[in-house]
C-alpha cells in the first residue's frame, strides 16, 4: 500500500511494509505483486498448474451443492489482497466468490482455483502509472451495471473505475441492495454509487494539490439513466428509488460532477460487473493500463 502526504507544497510517497513491488523511472511507475502470487500458488499447491485466459467463466452461477471442507476463506482472502492492490482484472471474480464464504461448495472451490490458474499465467502483469502534463489533470469515473445479474435474488451488480490524469486510482464492484426494475434503474443506482466515490476522491485530491476546481466527469453507457440524472425532478419512473441514490442529481445540479455518455464497448467498468469473454477481457485490462 502507499500513502500520499503533503508537507510544505511537496507531496511525499510513503510505502508501507509488505507493499506491492514498485518499479519505474522518472516518467512512469509499475506496481505488481509477482512474488506474492508465487507464494499464493505455492500455498495452494498450484505453482505448476496450466494457465487459463480469463479469471471466471462467462455466465458462471454458483450451484446449490453440499458444503465441503476446504481452505476457501484463506483462498478468497489471498485473492482479495491481490485485487485491492494491483490486480483489478480479478476484482469481480473475487467479489463474487466472497459472497459464499460461509458455504463453500465443490463448484466454488473449482472457480477459486480457476482464478489461481489465471494469475499463474499473468503473474508478471502490473499497473502502469505514467507521468502526465500538469494541464491534463482530471478526475474521470466510469460507471456500469449488470441488470438482474444474480439469478437467486435478481439483484444487479455495480461497477466503477476512476482515473486521475489518465491513471487508474480506484476500482470497485458491488452488489446492489435492492432489485432494480429496469436496466436504466440499475445504471442509475450504479452511477449514484460511483458519484460518492468520485466526490470522496475529489476531496482528497483537492487537499493534496490545492486544486479546488478539479474537473470531474462520470461516463455512463446508458442514455436513459443520463436523462434521469439530468432531470432534477423525480417522475413516475424514479419516485420509488431510494432517496440516497438521488444524491447524484444534486451533485450534477450543483455542477460538482458532469455526466457524459460513453459507448458500451469503451466502458472499462464493464470489467467489474460480470465475467467477460477473452477478447473483451484483454481489451479492457489494457485500457486500465494493466500490462
Amino acid at each position: 500500500m502507499f500513502f500520499l502526504i503533503k508537507k510544505k507544497n511537496i507531496i511525499y510517497l510513503i510505502l508501507r511494509k509488505k507493499s506491492p513491488a514498485f518499479q519505474g523511472t522518472t516518467d512512469k511507475m509499475i506496481i505488481k505483486q509477482t512474488e506474492m502470487i508465487k507464494r499464493i500458488l505455492k500455498r495452494f499447491n498450484l505453482q505448476n498448474c496450466n494457465p487459463v485466459s480469463t479469471p471466471m467463466e462467462t455466465n458462471y452461477t454458483a450451484k446449490s451443492e453440499q458444503i465441503i471442507e476446504v481452505p476457501y476463506k484463506e483462498l478468497v482472502g489471498c485473492l482479495l489482497y491481490l485485487s485491492l492492490n494491483s490486480r483489478p482484472d480479478i476484482t469481480y471474480a473475487v467479489s463474487y466468490l466472497a459472497r459464499f464464504l460461509d458455504k463453500p461448495t465443490a463448484s466454488l472451490w473449482k472457480a477459486g482455483k480457476r482464478i489461481l490458474r489465471y494469475i499463474r499465467g499473468t503473474q508478471d502483469k502490473g499497473l502502469i502509472y505514467k507521468k502526465c502534463d500538469k494541464y491534463c489533470k482530471q478526475l474521470i469515473g466510469y460507471s456500469d451495471a449488470d441488470w438482474a445479474a444474480d439469478s437467486t435474488d435478481r439483484k444487479s451488480t455495480s461497477g466503477c473505475a476512476v482515473f486521475y490524469s489518465g491513471n487508474l486510482v480506484h476500482w470497485i464492484t458491488k452488489k446492489q441492495t435492492a432489485v432494480a426494475l429496469s436496466t436504466a434503474e440499475a445504471e442509475y443506482v450504479a452511477a449514484a454509487q460511483s458519484v460518492t466515490e468520485l466526490i470522496y476522491l475529489k476531496g482528497i485530491l483537492c487537499d493534496l494539490t490545492s486544486q479546488n476546481d478539479l474537473p470531474t466527469l462520470l461516463l455512463i453507457d446508458n442514455q436513459s439513466s443520463i436523462k434521469l440524472i439530468e432531470n432534477f425532478e423525480n417522475g413516475k419512473r424514479s419516485k420509488h428509488i431510494d432517496i440516497k441514490f438521488h444524491y447524484i442529481k444534486d451533485m450534477v445540479h450543483k455542477r460538482l460532477v458532469s455526466v457524459k455518455y460513453v459507448p458500451t464497448g469503451e466502458n472499462v467498468s464493464d470489467l467489474f460487473t460480470k465475467a467477460l469473454p477473452k477478447i473483451k477481457h484483454n481489451y479492457l485490462i489494457n485500457k486500465l493500463h494493466l500490462m
